[in-house]
């Protein structure tokens, strides 16, 4: 998920919760230390910066009030295959992960 500057947490709360998922600056971030800290780990990341309030999710996903348009989502990728990398499981490579494949919704 992602989150521009000055929008609020699509759930609030403790652990397993958006508020308890690190957040980073999307303008910042570079993609080896994404990679490194989040990608590998397979772990969470919020980013946030008014440099991706452009992205086309921004705009179309995300309600009024900060919050993920989950239904949004679901309209346009519900029925959508994809397929989720375990990348904690990487054993030589990107095509050596473990994966799932699964709809979004």
């Amino acid at each position: 998920w992602y989150q521009t500057a000055g929008t609020k947490d699509s759930t609030a709360g403790g652990a397993g919760t958006l508020s308890a998922v690190p957040k980073e600056d999307g303008s910042v971030l570079s993609e080896v230390r994404f990679w490194r800290t989040y990608m590998v780990p397979n772990l969470p990341v919020v980013l946030h910066s008014a440099g991706v309030a452009d992205w086309r999710i921004a705009k179309e996903w995300v309600k009024g009030d900060g919050t993920v348009d989950v239904e949004a989502i679901k309209a346009a990728c519900g029925d959508c295959r994809v397929t989720v990398h375990d990348c904690s499981s990487r054993i030589t490579g990107y095509d050596t992960m473990t994966t799932t494949e699964m709809t979004i919704a």
